[in-house]
Parts: structure tokens; C-alpha cells; sequence
């Protein structure tokens, strides 16, 4: 099939139509089609697994802690499926074809087989690299007081079979103490990521 576009003069604008034409020949040039291992329905697409468009962002979930033989449960890196929406089952499913390596050690989360995780697809390195936000809420301890205003630094813990430090620090903000509050070191509390801050924030303590 060849497109034939009109003649366009310099200043003129683009229809969604060229636009969308020009996407879809960019598409077969660099490989991107829809797969033809799935059956498609109205509301559902999938993209083969033999290129992926750069800088998108994918739903995975995690199948394996480590990426071989050789490598170590806190490496920071996983193997993980596309998960994608089918319509006629309406359910999410996996794709068991192919695994792709995760790189989820620049966030210092440390995931289990299962997790689901929201992740850019990163061209250069051939991975996926995770959004900020596999999990926005964390449990912890106050490693020293939290004045109203002020920072902490806070162990995060998780629960693997008993409660347990994950031997992970981040430095959380006070967001709804009042003026002369505090809440002493030692304490329980809830910390939550707010990605248009850049920043972790205290939301809960133990009374």
C-alpha cells in the first residue's frame, strides 16, 4: 500500500488524518505492528514482541526474580511478561512467550513474582525501566523524631511471612503535623511517594 499525501507549503498544518497516516508508514518501517498470535477485538491491541517503540510505557508483571542462573535476588533486576487487556475475556492477561529484563534498581524496590509494575520501555538498554509508583505507600519506623515542617529519615518494612525491616531508608517530610507537633523516633508510621513533589511524605503515625 503506498499513501499519497498532499502537497504541503511551509506554515500549513497537518490534519489528525496525516497524522495518523505518517504514524502508521513509520510503524511498518520500523517493525511495529500488531501481533498476529492474537485475536484482536474492538477495545484490545497488543504489539509484537519483536520491536517496541521507545519511551512507552507498558503494564508488566513480575515471573522471576532474577534474570539467569547468575545472578542474586537483590540485584535489582527481573524478568518480567506484558500484560494486556482482552476484551472478549474480559480479563487481563499475560503473553508466556517472552520475558523481558526489569531494571528496578535506580528506585530501590525490591519485588516479588507477581507484582504488577507500570514500566518504560527503555531502547538504548533493551529493558524496562519502572515508573515511579509500583507501590506509592510503604510501612515504617521513625529512625529519629519528625518535627512539625521538618524530615526524618524512615526504615521501610514489608511483610514476608512476619513483619520485617526491608533495610531501606528514605527521607519522608511532615505533612500534617501542627505547629510545635512531633512525633517521636521509634514510631510507626505511613510514608507515601508523591511524584509531583519528588518527595516522600509521612501520611500516618501510630497514636
Amino acid at each position: 500500500m503506498r499513501e499519497t499525501f498532499p502537497k504541503k507549503n511551509r506554515g500549513d498544518s497537518l490534519t489528525h488524518q496525516h497524522v495518523n497516516d505518517l504514524s502508521s508508514v513509520a510503524r511498518r518501517f520500523s517493525d511495529f505492528r500488531v501481533s498476529g498470535g492474537l485475536s484482536l477485538n474492538h477495545g484490545e491491541s497488543f504489539v509484537s514482541l519483536s520491536t517496541l517503540p521507545p519511551f512507552t510505557q507498558y503494564i508488566l508483571e513480575v515471573s522471576n526474580t532474577k534474570i539467569n542462573d547468575e545472578d542474586t535476588d537483590d540485584s535489582g533486576f527481573y524478568l518480567g511478561k506484558v500484560r494486556y487487556y482482552s476484551a472478549s475475556d474480559s480479563e487481563w492477561n499475560t503473553n508466556d512467550d517472552r520475558e523481558w529484563e526489569v531494571d528496578v534498581s535506580g528506585v530501590s524496590y525490591e519485588l516479588r513474582v507477581g507484582d504488577i509494575i507500570v514500566a518504560w520501555w527503555d531502547e538504548q538498554r533493551g529493558m524496562f525501566t519502572p515508573t515511579v509508583g509500583i507501590q506509592s505507600a510503604f510501612r515504617g519506623v521513625l529512625d529519629g523524631a519528625l518535627d512539625a515542617g521538618d524530615f526524618a529519615v524512615v526504615s521501610l518494612w514489608k511483610f514476608d511471612g512476619i513483619d520485617a525491616d526491608m533495610e531501606i531508608d528514605v527521607t519522608a517530610y511532615d505533612w500534617f503535623l501542627g505547629g510545635g507537633e512531633s512525633i517521636d523516633a521509634g514510631t510507626k508510621v505511613i510514608v507515601t511517594w508523591f511524584p509531583n513533589d519528588n518527595r516522600w511524605y509521612v501520611t500516618g503515625a501510630a497514636c
